[in-house]
């Protein structure tokens, strides 16, 4: 009995896909069931028309409207103020003045279409629609602005309101017809207002997948009549007028091979072509109606819902569609790959992505294209100018991309920052590009994928006072930190984060076992660091055997340890300000060490050409050791600081000083032998050479320079 009622509710209430054609004239809508072939066009009220006339009537001293034959026989009886051409008035953003007051044309051509979408409720009661698609004759000229005010006026979730023009629909009726009537052209005349159009759909079976298109032709035809003198004069008129078909179909059909023929509009009513139809039949089949386009807009509908193997084997190229493929290379899981942003075959109006990368290397974008039409892939390099400086220690960026029209893309670049280590700057960058800007692919890889998802709510860091809220933000503090990380690390909470907040649940679930099992910090530092490729695989290795070489020491030799990495790598101002914040936590407590962190603090102002400084902590440092090294780095500042007669009499104030000063002196001497040999004097003697030569040289040079800054700020700053 239960499965009797679900059954009898599913037939009830079953899924549908509507497609609604729009031209300058009327409204049609067209229904169809996701389980049925064959959509079913309304006709309002009793009559066999499908058309919708575009027009509207305001009832006398009434705040109420007709639409549609409504409209026209409420006008017509004198009861209601008619209001025509809404279409054009909409998109026009024209007013009109219906009794004494200015009325948009846009919000009469929106009450019209929600009036003509009402109907539906008549035909298809408690049933769900669950896509929409609504075509025009084309897409231009500001018709998508006004399609999406149409899409918040209907009672259809947004998201499931498609547009297209009627190539496109045409594309999807032909598709869903018996492969016999499209293998090879169809043909569509459209005879509408004095004026035939012919649209040819065709494929290209080359292609994987099947390229389909659609070319249009317009031709003028005889100016139509509505009254005849006599019925003499109006065969004379439909045989000049079937003779004019004749004349285009004969040049037309030159060179095609035609599987079908559709006949639509309400030109072709009266069956006036008759030797024109006679042409066409031989060896063709010959289909007259006048609900294709709104037919066709409902099979695009149910294949934005429901792919179909027919079309999903095609790729429709019309006027609306976006001709080629944009992606771009960038790192993915530690290896370099194409990553693709715009897809061809989209509606270029509905074309467009938003996603996050963390730039590695120079501040700009170099895009790759390729044309469906066939051509060589094409580099589009897009700098993005101020973002120089933030890039050169890599930084978090937003990339929304979306189409102007057809040809032309929009690019914007915004600074998501590095969350508490880096705020954004608020910085952004736009800039447009076509295909046409494209040239052959030069630039390296510079950017890579964010992993898993940016955190709503940030995870707070143990023993520091920020938070994080994406991988990449956390295995850059694991290894800025990789000197003072211990077990504590190692928490549920932070867990818990990387599989809520950053959805990376096969990571989560390895953690929560390693934790289980007692996993070492090594093995649970490397294993987050590997799964998001943020270090190679020689680094990981390094960081692990510094973690095992950690364990046993005190919080104060941990410290020193990530302070003497600093300096190693050259962060002289970061290694000099951990030395300092040591020092003073030390205060007194371990003599030895505080003689060493001495040392090192001098190593690092001599570094920075804080001679006076750097002797001072030399000093210091020799006080508490009495070790040759202290008074070595001591004397050496002192030469640097000191002009030669200044030092010559200050190594000879202090006994033990002079003759310190004269091993040093050797070894000063072998330094500078060992300096005109060292490639830092090769390259000042280029740049000696390129400040003599030409405008070309002097850019080289300024080149040579701003890569001396940036290697230079990569050693001092963080």
């Amino acid at each position: 009995m239960t499965q009797r009622k679900e059954e009898g509710e599913r037939i009830r209430k079953r899924q549908l896909a509507i497609g609604m054609d729009i031209s300058r004239d009327y409204l049609q809508i067209s229904y169809l069931y996701l389980d049925e072939e064959k959509p079913v066009t309304i006709r309002p009220g009793q009559m066999e028309e499908y058309n919708i006339p575009m027009c509207l009537a305001k009832r006398n001293e009434m705040n109420q409207w007709a639409f549609g034959m409504e409209a026209l026989k409420c006008a017509g009886q004198g009861k209601g103020i008619l209001i025509k051409d809404l279409y054009r008035l909409a998109k026009n953003k024209e007013t009109v003045t219906v009794e004494d007051k200015e009325v948009s044309g846009e919000d009469l051509f929106l009450l019209y279409v929600k009036k003509c979408y009402s109907l539906l409720n008549f035909m298809i009661s408690g049933n769900e629609p669950v896509a929409l698609m609504i075509t025009v004759e084309s897409l231009k000229d500001g018709t998508v602005e006004l399609l999406n005010k149409v899409r918040e006026k209907l009672p259809i979730d947004n998201r499931r309101i498609f547009f297209g023009d009627r190539q496109e629909c045409l594309y999807y009726y032909v598709l869903n017809q018996p492969e016999e009537l499209w293998h090879y052209q169809v043909a569509v005349f459209d005879f509408t207002a004095d004026t035939l159009k012919s649209y040819t759909f065709f494929r290209n079976m080359h292609t994987t997948p099947i390229v389909a298109f659609v070319d249009r032709e317009e031709y003028k035809m005889l100016k139509s009549r509505k009254e005849f003198r006599d019925e003499e004069e109006k065969k004379q008129y439909e045989k000049e007028l079937d003779q004019q078909f004749l004349e285009i179909l004969t040049a037309y059909v030159d060179g095609k091979l035609l599987s079908s023929v559709y006949f639509i509009g309400e030109g072709f009513l009266g069956g006036w072509y008759e030797n024109s139809l006679r042409f066409l039949c031989k060896n063709r089949r010959v289909f007259e109606g006048n609900n294709l386009y709104s037919k066709g807009a409902c099979y695009g509908a149910r294949e934005r819902v429901q792919r179909s193997r027919i079309c999903s084997a095609h790729i429709f190229l019309g006027e609306e569609k976006l001709k080629m493929n944009l992606g771009i290379m960038a790192k993915k899981e530690g290896k370099v790959s194409y990553y693709p942003l715009l897809d061809g075959g989209e509606n270029w109006y509905e074309a467009g992505c938003t996603v996050d990368f963390m730039i590695e290397g120079g501040a700009y974008l170099a895009f790759l294209i390729t044309s469906l039409e066939g051509g060589m892939k094409k580099e589009v390099p897009v700098y993005l100018e101020g973002f120089g400086k933030i890039s050169r220690k890599g930084c978090r960026i937003s990339l929304e991309l979306s189409m102007k029209n057809e040809t032309i893309i929009h690019a914007c670049v915004k600074d998501k920052g590095f969350g508490e280590f880096s705020p954004t700057s608020g910085m952004s960058f736009s800039q447009e590009f076509s295909e046409a800007d494209g040239k052959e692919p030069v630039l390296e890889c510079n950017i890579s994928l964010c992993t898993g998802s940016y955190g709503e709510k940030p995870l707070k860091l143990y023993k520091i006072n920020k938070g994080i809220y994406s991988m990449e933000e956390l295995c850059y503090y694991l290894c800025e930190n990789i000197y003072l990380l211990d077990r504590d690390l190692m928490t549920e909470e932070l867990i818990d984060w990387i599989d809520g907040q950053c959805a990376m649940e096969v990571l989560a679930k390895r953690l929560r076992e390693l934790l289980h099992f007692g996993g070492s910090l090594a093995a649970f530092v490397s294993m987050i660091l590997e799964a998001c490729y943020y270090k190679k695989n020689e680094e990981i290795k390094r960081f692990q055997d510094i973690l095992r070489e950690n364990e046993n020491l005190s919080v104060y030799e941990r410290k020193k340890n990530r302070a003497d990495y600093l300096l190693k790598e050259q962060k002289y101002i970061l290694a000099a300000q951990e030395y300092e914040k040591l020092f003073r936590e030390i205060d007194g407590r371990d003599p030895q060490l505080e003689g060493r962190i001495l040392h090192n603090m001098g190593c690092a102002y001599g570094k920075l050409f804080l001679f006076e400084m750097a002797a001072g902590y030399f000093m210091e440092a020799y006080n508490r050791t009495g070790e040759a090294d202290e008074m070595r780095g001591f004397l050496l500042c002192k030469r640097m600081e000191l002009d030669k007669e200044e030092y010559i009499e200050f190594t000879s104030s202090k006994e033990g000083y002079y003759e310190a000063a004269l091993e040093l002196e050797k070894e000063m001497e072998q330094s500078e032998k060992a300096y005109w040999e060292s490639d830092e004097r090769k390259r000042l003697d280029e740049m000696k050479i390129r400040k003599e030569g030409t405008g070309a040289s002097h850019q080289a040079m300024e080149e040579l320079l701003e890569q001396w800054k940036e290697e230079y700020l990569d050693r001092v700053l963080a």
